[in-house]
């Protein structure tokens, strides 16, 4: 398991209903801020579109991994490190897998979570691979006080004549996270050097209302995120022996859909359930694709909501 990308995390229905079946759901609404409404206007400040948000809680990457950390088992976990190869036996059986720091672990189920550029997912198949799509992805996270934004309201601005959009999360005390996406096609010359992507940020906003300029304007880029979106159709199993995949290693789901971190969650509360009916009469291959089978209709779903 890789150290964690990224910034934090939009948590709804199906992620926190995962989490509740975890015994984590109160632990993470302690620490998370609930957010009430989502709210879309223009350039201008005008309200296009306000909704209320059932079940909607954000909360930084750093936190949730605090949370779920404290109460996993360290001697089953390998947080931080990442997979370099898998080792067969001569049958081609899995026998192992080999760690950056030069540890060989082994057991009789590997759960494969190591992310969207997961070395697992290409060893199992290796004849897929991610397509690049043209939405690029600019990631912040500020701590600002009389920020003159709600504290329960994601807000998103739908600049039209720039063909961009804009999003800002309240993660409670004063902290947000703000994106841009943006069309890659446009912005060739963007790097991820920070002073390259505050001048790009600042002239995005120029003409936004006064409160997001201040929200830019007050972010240190040094920690900013620039994705460039990727997709992959669904694979014909989330298994190979004894190793299982789950989450983005399983199924990359473009940020459009929301549902990165909460189908993730989903995955392991099915894949858990089914687990539980390992026995003499169901084997472990069998187990692993009831849960392939289980997963497929939502995950397909959530694959064809972010391509249109």
């Amino acid at each position: 398991m890789p150290a964690p990308g990224g910034l934090g995390f939009l948590l709804v229905e199906n992620g926190l209903e995962a989490l509740r079946l975890m015994g984590l759901k109160n632990q993470i609404l302690k620490k998370s801020n609930t957010l009430n409404f989502f709210k879309a206007i223009d350039t201008k400040g005008n309200v296009i579109y306000k909704r209320i948000l059932e079940e909607c809680v954000a909360i930084s990457r750093e936190t949730f991994f605090e949370v779920v950390g404290a109460e996993l088992d360290s001697s089953v976990h390998y947080h931080g490190k990442s997979v370099t190869g898998i080792i067969r036996d001569e049958e081609g059986k899995v026998d192992g897998l080999s760690l950056d720091d030069g540890t060989v672990v082994q057991s009789d189920i590997y759960f494969g979570v190591d992310g969207i550029n997961s070395v697992l997912r290409s060893a199992i198949h290796p004849e897929t691979s991610l397509e690049e799509v043209m939405e690029g992805e600019l990631v912040c996270m500020v701590n600002i006080k009389d920020s003159g934004l709600q504290q329960d309201e994601f807000l998103k601005i739908f600049d039209k004549e720039n063909g961009k959009f804009m999003g800002l999360i309240p993660l409670g005390n004063d902290m947000f996270i703000w994106f841009i996406q943006f069309n890659r096609a446009n912005e060739k010359g963007l790097t991820r050097d920070p002073e390259v992507l505050k001048a790009y940020a600042i002239e995005t906003v120029k003409n936004y209302p006064y409160s997001i300029r201040k929200i830019v304007k007050e972010t240190c880029f040094s920690k900013a995120v620039l994705w460039n979106a990727r997709r992959m159709d669904i694979l014909p199993s989330f298994h190979d022996d004894k190793i299982v995949l789950a989450g983005d290693a399983a199924h990359p789901l473009l940020a459009f859909t929301s549902q990165g971190s909460n189908s993730a969650l989903e995955d392991i509360v099915c894949l858990v359930s089914h687990l539980s009916h390992l026995s003499g009469v169901l084997s472990q291959e069998v187990i692993f694709k009831n849960y392939y089978n289980a997963r497929k209709p939502s995950i397909e779903y959530y694959i064809r909501e972010g391509d249109e």
